[in-house]
């Protein structure tokens, strides 16, 4: 099931006079538009579809589909400068590598498909509400100025419409006789068409509001997500939610276990001995005092050590204070391994939460890539484009690294997913290990 039309797609937000005239100016603009789109859509389709056989006309299908997205952009555009409420947009189509990638994945794209329609019959029926909007304007301006400027009605002397001549006398509209022929005097008759005109200007705001609106619920029925795919974006959305509670909920309780097993239980330890300490100062046993001391100084350094290993699960200053680039830069320089790192982080700077779970991954991936990879050599390739963020490390160690109940990239997993992202493993044996990270702005 598509959307349809309702009373959320009609711009309220826009004084009437401002949407009048955007409503207008579209009109004029869609009447234009919409008959080029609609002619070259359909002729590169059906030249792509009669030569498909010979592979040819494969690459002229996908630059049509890229030709009604572009369509479909520029409709939305249009709605959304009129005053009408925000849509999400249809999924992009998967990036493949190359030409011929992003060739296949336009063509199996079912949303590309849809704008292709739109492109075609929302198109058609773009041109005749601006038809209609135009002409109802065109003939109210018409039968005001008629009537004060009679030689206007000879410029139609001698049109041909369809193989068939206009005779303007013949159809009573000569400036002696009116519109309405020999049965009114031509002053009457002037005074009729001048009030049929402003009648026609007074109602035709309306009219012209009236084909926008239409046009704007059919950029919708074509462009909008169905109910399905919305549907399905909520529940993934519930998954993710869940997920990030579930991962929440283990990270605190290990935290809390690591704390009591680990670093309380030092801590009790070291108050024990610092009471011993002060009794062994008391009776004058410096020697066995001062053995007591570097012990309990030794095990201050092993609770320090433990307590930042298990604040690594929180995010560092750098990443709030100075983003992601500068982050991934001071865990690059901490890695035993040489690193070496490309980022490319155009745009607004992303939400918090996704800065936290790219960075968080990466760490962990330079962790794993440390402890078990025997690597010499890490490279760190973080993206960003208009539709999310995508990093990627990669080492030239041994491979083999494996997905495993109780392993760091569980959890890893699990973070991602709270975010909507998800990460992908490649680790052949002696083929070193590559850790894909994608994390949707949507």
């Amino acid at each position: 099931m598509t959307p349809t039309l309702t009373s959320h797609d009609l711009p309220t937000r826009l004084p009437l006079g401002t949407r009048w005239k955007r409503a207008l100016a579209v009109q004029g603009a869609s009447f234009i538009l919409s008959i080029i789109f609609f002619a070259i859509t359909i002729s590169f389709f059906f030249t792509g579809v009669g030569t498909a056989i010979i592979w040819i006309g494969l690459p002229i299908l996908a630059a049509t589909l890229l030709f009604a997205h572009t369509y479909g952009r520029l409709k939305k555009k249009f709605a959304l400068w009129q005053g009408a409420s925000n849509w999400d947009d249809l999924p992009p189509a998967p990036r493949g590598k190359g030409a011929w990638g992003w060739m296949w994945a336009a063509l199996r794209s079912p949303e590309r498909w849809r704008e292709l329609a739109y492109a075609t019959i929302g198109a058609l029926f773009d041109f005749i509400l601006a038809v209609v909007a135009v002409a109802v304007v065109g003939f109210g301006i018409g039968e005001i100025i008629g009537p004060f400027m009679p030689w206007s009605y000879s410029l139609l002397e001698g049109l041909t419409l369809g193989g068939i001549e206009i005779s303007v006398a013949e159809a009573g509209a000569s400036p002696g006789n009116g519109p309405l022929g020999p049965l009114l005097p031509t002053m009457a008759a002037r005074a009729l068409d001048f009030l049929i005109g402003v009648v026609t200007l007074v109602i035709s705001p309306f009219v012209v509001w009236a084909c926008s609106a239409a046009q704007i619920g059919l950029t919708r029925l074509f462009l909008a997500p169905s109910r399905r795919a919305i549907a399905n974006r909520l529940s993934k959305v519930e998954q993710a939610h869940q997920a990030a509670t579930s991962a929440e909920s283990s990270n605190l309780s290990r935290i809390e276990r690591d704390l009591h097993d680990g670093p309380q239980q030092r801590l009790i330890r070291t108050g024990l001995d610092l009471a011993t300490l002060e009794r062994r100062l008391d009776s004058g046993d410096t020697e066995g005092a001062r053995a007591l001391l570097s012990e309990v100084r030794g095990r201050n350094d092993e609770t320090i050590a433990e307590i930042r290993t298990l604040s690594r699960g929180f995010a560092p200053p750098i990443l709030a204070d100075h983003g992601l680039k500068q982050a991934i830069a001071s865990l690059a320089a901490t890695c035993p391994i040489p690193c070496s790192v490309s980022t490319d982080l155009s745009g607004s700077r992303p939400p918090e939460a996704i800065e936290r779970a790219i960075y968080f991954s990466i760490s962990e991936s330079l962790t794993n890539a440390a402890k078990y990879s025997a690597a010499s050599a890490v490279t760190i390739t973080v993206n960003q484009n208009g539709y999310g963020i995508i990093a990627e490390v990669r080492d030239n160690g041994r491979g083999g690294a494996a997905v495993v109940a109780g392993h760091g990239l569980v959890g890893l997993a699990d973070r991602l997913a709270s975010v909507g992202g998800a990460v992908a493993i490649a680790s052949p044996v002696g083929g070193g290990t590559s850790v894909r990270v994608e994390v949707p702005f949507r």
